[in-house]
């Protein structure tokens, strides 16, 4: 006769199973720390004795919203974050990311999500230095990003708030389609096509930004049906570039519009001061003599309100 089994004895043996499993949602932490040489992913890594040794390790450890902090100079490996996090690099510690192919960060967080990136290097990688898929908010702060084949950072949803970075020798700086970037005290120096770009509907305000030594200095243009590429710039300088300021749309377009407004700002030095082309597009100051366009192989062509070409 088959025995039915004992429906108590069942629930108790369960019981192991259900604490193992609240223990192990319990060892998330809001703090975790990680070591690139001496931390060990296996650990507990919310102890400063116990750290992780990768972020990608630290980030299955820390609860949303939480912190990330790096305890000594190293690599740290690429991650991909898919929640609200603040992954933190204090002052005199060098937290690089080397990826041996693709990107450094890819950013694949909730809608209303924040994400921080302070005091990273992120050093050379066949794609981008950080591709951002979905987030509420991203904050980019003293951060290092070179190198990288296609962009530093490359924006396509959300908001992006870029502070004292510095961004040079990849295929693009920063580019922003489909969201809104706003960049102050940053440098975007010898990227291969533009330092800083406004996509079909990218909206982008700088302020006291340089822009070195690029295919374009600062470039708003579309190539959709359309689609607008927005621009405000204020205080920045544009030096040595192939083009110093660019407002643009696709030759085939017959709508959309590539804007730039500029204000008490420097295009100098470039082969081209400031360049337009299609429909509306056009480059705006506020009043002549607030910008200066000067010592440019060639300063620039109309439509150009408001600037004076010296």
């Amino acid at each position: 006769m088959t025995r039915k089994p004992d429906a108590g004895r069942v629930f108790f043996a369960l019981i192991p199973l259900l604490v193992t499993g609240s223990a192990a949602q319990a060892t998330l932490a809001n703090r975790v720390f990680v070591a690139a040489r001496t931390g060990n992913d296996g650990n507990a890594c919310s102890s400063v004795s116990t750290p992780c040794q990768t972020f990608a390790g630290a980030l299955l450890q820390v609860n949303a919203g939480g912190e990330i902090i790096a305890l000594e100079s190293g690599g740290y490996g690429p991650v991909t974050i898919t929640k609200a996090v603040n992954i933190n690099a204090p002052a005199g510690i060098v937290a690089f990311i080397h990826p041996p192919s693709g990107d450094a960060v890819t950013i694949s967080a909730g809608a209303a999500d924040t994400v921080i990136l302070r005091g990273l290097s992120l050093n050379g990688g066949t794609g981008n230095g950080v591709t951002v898929v979905t987030v509420g908010q991203l904050f980019v702060e003293h951060c290092t990003i070179t190198g990288f084949a296609v962009a530093g950072i490359a924006l396509s949803g959300g908001a992006l708030f870029m502070r004292d970075d510095d961004v040079r020798k990849c295929g693009t700086g920063l580019v922003v389609a489909s969201a809104r970037a706003v960049i102050r005290d940053s440098s975007f120096v010898d990227n291969a096509s533009h330092g800083v770009w406004a996509k079909a509907n990218g909206i982008v305000a700088a302020t006291d930004c340089i822009a070195a030594q690029n295919g374009d200095g600062f470039r708003a243009s579309t190539a959709i049906e359309g689609a607008d590429a927005n621009m405000t710039l204020e205080r920045v300088q544009a030096v040595g570039n192939g083009t110093g300021i660019v407002a643009t749309i696709d030759s085939t377009l017959l709508t959309g519009i590539g804007v730039v407004n500029i204000a008490n700002s420097v295009i100098t030095q470039n082969t081209t001061g400031i360049t337009w082309f299609g429909n509306t597009s056009a480059v705006y100051g506020t009043s002549p003599g607030t910008n200066l366009v000067y010592a440019n192989s060639n300063n620039g062509t109309a439509p150009i309100s408001n600037i004076d070409l010296k």
